[in-house]
């Protein structure tokens, strides 16, 4: 099953772990927590839907996990991408003036963002 990750509704704090949404709309994240006696349990997180994002499965050239609505940008900084889900491909790409798979791009780019704190970060840029 892939790690999703949303921020915490009304707050600026991400947790990331397994994603549901109830009939109400309500999206959760269920975050693994582990006490200090060893004792392992689901935490349930109301999260912002709009800030939900499923893990690629990619990490970018420093091994930091890929997410949908990451910005990444490349080597030297000539491009910068967002991370998409392509229904047409279905998988995950990278948006800039044409759509391309992720994975080809993914270990020669590093994560410097996402859309939801830095949504301007690809404005003037391919």
């Amino acid at each position: 099953m892939r790690q999703y990750r949303g921020r915490i509704k009304d707050s600026t704090v991400w947790v990331y772990g397994y994603y549901t949404k109830s009939p109400q709309g309500i999206a959760r994240i269920w975050s693994p927590i582990t006490k200090d006696n060893g004792e392992s349990y689901l935490y349930d997180y109301v999260v912002d839907p709009e800030t939900v994002g499923q893990s690629t499965g990619l990490k970018d050239k420093n091994g930091k996990e890929i997410y949908e609505g990451d910005f990444l940008e490349s080597n030297h900084k000539l491009f910068r991408f967002e991370v998409i889900w392509s229904e047409d491909w279905a998988m995950f790409t990278v948006k800039g003036d044409s759509v391309e798979a992720l994975i080809r791009w993914a270990t020669y780019c590093e994560v410097i963002g996402n859309i939801y704190e830095n949504p301007r970060l690809l404005e003037g840029r391919t």
